[in-house]
Parts: C-alpha cells; structure tokens; sequence
C-alpha cells in the first residue's frame, strides 16, 4: 500500500504522477477520502 497524496486540496480538478515503473501489470484498487466521503475505484495497469 502507499499513499499517492496528502494534505488538503482545494475544490476542482486534480492530476496525481505516480511512477509505477517497479509495479507489475494488473489491477489496482484505490481509495479516495473527502470529508465523511470514501470513494474505491480500480485501475489496471498496462505495460
């Protein structure tokens, strides 16, 4: 597990970089917590 950002964003559009480089292909899940909202998604990683 690792965290990809911290801290408080303003409202809007955001991008975040990850270097996922040493990750290997698959699928990803991933959590996004704002105030008393949590939001699991998943992403798959293509090489």
């Amino acid at each position: 597990m690792a965290t990809a950002a911290e801290g408080h964003f303003d409202a809007g559009k955001h991008i975040v970089l990850r270097d996922a480089s040493n990750a290997a292909p698959g699928v990803y899940f991933y959590g996004i917590k704002a105030g008393d909202n949590i939001a699991s998604k998943k992403m798959l990683l293509l090489k």
